[in-house]
């Protein structure tokens, strides 16, 4: 199937702080700034600000308001919290927050990337795992007092108090006292 792009229709901002839109539909939408790139162009260049709308699906439009501005926009529909475009599902407004590029908490939960919650994560202990071995990005593993994950799963077979990072070949793994793993899984 094609994706349908949405545009919204006669929008007004909800908050002057923040991107956040609704249209005359009741739909609320996102907006993300971006300059046009000046490398396909040619002849004078347009140095004007341009958008993306992204609509925000799976919230109660209705319900939707602006929970926080500092220090990001957080908005809120009751039943979960939206950072940017993205849904947490089940998300406490008032203790949302950013951890890094990728991991997000709230007093309860700990997300990774797009609104994805880490099953069983402890918020309070929680931190990300990074390397300086290793040049390029670092992959997402992470811990609580109790277990290790790699992006929004449980490294089930992990040694919590053994697991570190290695360098391998250029690529980051994770490594405990008994096995060597590639993403979640042990390594064949």
């Amino acid at each position: 199937g094609r994706s349908i792009v949405e545009f919204p229709l006669f929008v007004r901002q909800i908050n002057p702080n923040c991107n956040y839109f609704k249209d005359f539909l009741g739909r609320v939408f996102y907006r993300d700034a971006y300059y046009p790139s000046s490398l396909l162009v040619l002849g004078p260049q347009d140095k004007r600000e341009q958008y993306y709308w992204h609509r925000v699906k799976g919230i109660k439009s209705n319900k939707f308001v602006i929970a926080k501005t500092k220090p990001n926009c957080i908005g809120s529909d009751g039943d979960s919290v939206i950072y940017n475009n993205y849904v947490f599902k089940g998300g406490d407004a008032s203790s949302f927050q950013k951890i890094d590029y990728s991991y997000f908490k709230d007093k309860d939960h700990v997300y990774y990337s797009q609104g994805k919650l880490i099953p069983g994560a402890d918020p309070q202990t929680f931190e990300i795992l990074i390397t300086d071995e290793c040049t390029n990005s670092q992959p997402p593993y992470s811990r609580d007092a109790r277990y290790t994950y790699y992006a929004n799963q449980l490294v089930a077979e992990a040694d919590r108090e053994t697991f570190k990072l290695i360098c391998d070949q250029g690529t980051v793994k994770g490594k405990d006292k008994s096995h060597t793993f590639l993403g979640y899984e042990i390594e064949k």
